[in-house]
């Protein structure tokens, strides 16, 4: 179960994050996205300076959830792509 709030961001739109560290071999990536009917945000984790993206996912709409992330240890960012929707995404580990 992840245990340290690693970082936490709020917004609308599209935003890439400032670089974060994760220590061990996972970590939980949590949202909440309100959209009207036409929203959509997908949000995609990248390790280092890889240009492959793990998806994290999708949203149509309104909803929150959590997925994790299996890469292991580094350094990471992350890629939210929101449209007509705000968004707070968190990460844990």
């Amino acid at each position: 179960m992840p245990t340290r709030r690693v970082a936490s961001w709020q917004g609308n739109g599209i935003k890439t994050t400032e670089p974060f560290r994760i220590r061990g071999s996972r970590f939980r990536v949590s949202w909440k996205v309100n959209a009207g009917t036409y929203g959509v945000c997908a949000i995609y984790a990248y390790k280092g300076s890889s240009d492959l993206p793990n998806a994290v996912a999708v949203v149509n709409g309104s909803d929150e959830g959590s997925s994790y992330v299996y890469s292991g240890a580094g350094e990471y960012h992350l890629e939210i792509q929101g449209i007509n929707c705000s968004w707070g995404v968190a990460v844990d580990e």
